[in-house]
């Protein structure tokens, strides 16, 4: 039998990723990825990896995981579970490259579980009630069970299942061009190495403000007015807005909040004023 309860929460959801006019893939991974790359923390602790996680710190990404959910779907603790969603209790699990583990005080609990593949490769996110009949009759030490792998199969709503993992953007870069990146001593060095040195390459906000240092507006130090040069040399970032420009680049559209560096010189063959958005 259908558990309505679990439908009314997935379709809240889903009804509040629609409004922000993201597919559910894009939501989802956006903020999966800010959660692992949050823990890792690279500017400050040198790592880029989340194989570089300590088990401690591992672990702590199930609770940032709680933390983003109830902020960008603003919503309220519940009074036994994470989150109070459309009056029901719910609570949040995260995993990696296994099943979400079921505390017994969760047993009857509407559950969101957010997982990720072992080499961080995939990801996936479902509702699912944890009834009784659905859990291994097994425990580990700390008396806390999985979903069968038949109850995993038929009783997990997805919101999202097996989606790609955009890869931590550090990651990916050659180790010295990491460090020549964070090795400038301003904001606005540091974005100006970014752009040098990855050029033609979507830069989220997220990635940006990493570099800057600056969560709240990243761009504002990188802004172009009649009165100073370009900050970033003989480089200029394009935002997703300048389809035409793009195009005329032969570039591909970009994601929604992104950015693409590119020669200011490249830029005016295909546009009189070539100022950076």
């Amino acid at each position: 039998m259908a558990d309505q309860e679990v439908h009314q929460v997935a379709d809240h959801f889903r009804d509040m990723v629609a409004a922000s006019s993201q597919t559910p893939e894009s939501f989802w991974n956006t903020l999966i990825r800010k959660g692992i790359d949050e823990v890792i923390d690279g500017p400050r602790t040198g790592r880029w990896r989340f194989e570089e996680l300590e088990k401690t710190e591992k672990t702590y990404i199930g609770t940032k995981m709680e933390i983003l959910v109830r902020s960008e779907f603003e919503l309220e603790r519940g009074r036994r579970t994470d989150l109070l969603v459309r009056g029901h209790e719910v609570d949040v699990k995260w995993a990696v490259a296994g099943n979400w583990m079921i505390a017994r005080e969760n047993v009857g609990e509407i559950c969101l579980g957010l997982q990720a593949s072992r080499r961080m490769s995939t990801f996936s996110v479902g509702l699912f009630r944890a009834e009784e009949g659905l859990l291994t009759a097994g425990s580990n030490q700390d008396k806390k069970r999985q979903l069968t792998a038949a109850a995993k199969a038929s009783a997990v709503e997805w919101l999202v299942h097996a989606a790609p993992l955009t890869p931590g953007f550090f990651s990916i870069l050659p180790p010295d061009t990491v460090s020549r990146i964070f090795g400038g001593s301003t904001a606005q060095e540091r974005v100006r190495l970014l752009a040098q040195l990855v050029p033609r390459v979507p830069l989220s906000r997220e990635v940006i403000a990493t570099v800057a240092g600056n969560m709240k507006d990243p761009m504002r130090r990188l802004r172009r007015d009649k009165y100073r040069d370009n900050p970033l040399g003989d480089m200029v970032l394009l935002h997703a807005s300048r389809r035409r420009e793009l195009s005329a680049l032969g570039i591909a559209p970009l994601p929604r909040h992104h950015w693409i560096a590119v020669a200011a010189a490249d830029l005016s063959e295909v546009q009189d004023d070539p100022v950076s958005s």
